[in-house]
């Protein structure tokens, strides 16, 4: 090992007796000018790297740790040159670091790249979580157009953000984007995070928005039942339910449909997905299932608890529970119930001109107007009153709907009872 130059030299002696007269912890007065030959002695190592060539590797390293330990002081040396007016004195050049040594205060959490590194990672985990959740939604059963365009721009989004943070090709690729937008490179790991926050955003966003477009799904759907497109609307109410299980709307929707498909196994589990909500059309049309599987008792426990918060429904939807609990009454073999509770239902179907409403053609609404009268008739021939059940059936027979099944087979039976009536005279 060769001695170093005289500049070295003094350069490393000065930091000697500097850095032990600080461990002794001499006054400031003794301190200032060792600091001040420490300093001086740096500037003529910095002539010295100028104006020399050649200097050593083994030169190099001894005085970047002599630097190191002159940095080391950082705190004791500001503290110290506060005291006199050196920048007047002195006057160094603005290079001259050791001039200015002040204590580096590390920098902030918040401000370290490991940091913003593990928030790009952990929104994209997150992310492609609630994807996967979201994909899986809208591919079961085979992706539609709309489903389609929703997976595939959240999978690029997913794999452009994650690509660019996890793997080295995506790094460089990001690297050249924010070097062409001049972005400092301090701060890309703050861009890249927030590209990820983005991500997650647009990921959250989707997965809570999944009700509403469940909604769309069941609109689209009904409006094609409305025209007679039952495969297609089936497939859309589907969908919705995938999308959103627990929107029992569309559950009753469903329902609807099976009995027009004459599956009533199925319209009856729609049915009581759709009762959860305490929905009344739900409730009426599984108790009318229940009638006809000749289980009256338990659509008489669903309508009697329906029709006890009777503020909440309609005048259409009360009508037709009570036509169906007389309707259950009846087979239930109660008969002065029965003829008590249809005879309600036709007070209301009067009072509310329910007949009316089901006659507009602007109206959608299938209310069963012959229903109450019909079952009135089958009453009054189970209590031997003849004459009263002809004139039930008269009316039966006068206002029954053919698209409604039960009324198509009471106004067959009110034809049979009336010709029957009128060969007997």
């Amino acid at each position: 090992m060769t001695d170093p130059p005289p500049t070295q030299q003094r350069y490393q002696t000065a930091i000697a007796q500097l850095t032990a007269a600080i461990a002794q912890s001499k006054p400031d007065g003794i301190l200032l000018p060792l600091i001040l030959e420490a300093l001086a002695a740096r500037d003529e190592i910095q002539t010295l790297l100028q104006e020399t060539k050649g200097v050593t590797g083994e030169t190099l390293t001894a005085i970047a740790d002599l630097d190191q330990q002159l940095k080391d002081q950082a705190a004791t040396i500001d503290r110290c040159l506060k005291s006199i007016d050196w920048q007047t004195s002195f006057s160094p050049s603005e290079k001259a670091w050791w001039w200015s040594l002040k204590l580096q205060k590390p920098n902030p959490w918040w401000n370290q790249d490991w940091v913003w590194q593990a928030v790009s990672i952990t929104c994209i985990t997150i992310s492609v979580g609630l994807f996967g959740d979201v994909s899986a939604r809208f591919l079961k059963g085979g992706p539609d157009t709309f489903g389609a365009i929703a997976v595939s721009a959240q999978s690029i989004g997913a794999l452009l953000t994650a690509g660019g943070a996890l793997t080295i090709a995506g790094q460089e690729a990001n690297k050249r984007l924010l070097n062409r937008f001049q972005i400092s490179e301090q701060y890309w790991h703050e861009v890249g995070a927030g590209f990820s926050v983005l991500l997650l955003t647009g990921a959250v966003g989707l997965r809570l928005s999944l009700p509403q477009i469940a909604t769309l799904y069941s609109d689209w759907g009904f409006k094609n039942y409305k025209q007679g497109n039952l495969g297609t609307a089936e497939e859309l109410y589907k969908r919705a339910l995938q999308l959103n299980p627990d929107y029992e709307q569309t559950h009753l929707r469903l329902g609807l449909l099976y009995e027009d498909l004459q599956d009533p196994e199925q319209a009856r589990t729609s049915y009581q997905l759709a009762v959860r909500a305490g929905i009344p059309d739900a409730i009426n049309n599984l108790a009318r299932l229940k009638i006809l599987d000749k289980k009256p008792e338990v659509a008489t426990s669903l309508l009697l608890k329906a029709l006890e918060e009777e503020e909440k429904l309609s005048p259409e939807e009360r009508y037709a529970m009570l036509k169906n609990l007389g309707w259950a009454r009846f087979q239930q073999n109660d008969y002065s119930d029965a003829e008590s509770t249809l005879n309600d239902a036709i007070a209301l179907q009067k009072s509310a001109k329910l007949a009316e409403k089901a006659a507009d053609p602007n109206d959608d609404t299938t209310l069963a107007i012959a229903s109450p009268y019909c079952l009135l008739a089958q009453v009054k021939e189970a209590q031997a009153k003849k004459k009263a059940a002809l004139a039930s059936w008269d009316t039966c027979n006068a206002n029954a709907n053919f698209f409604i099944t039960e009324e198509n087979a009471w106004a067959i039976t009110a034809r049979k009872k009336l010709k029957e009536e009128d060969k007997r005279k």
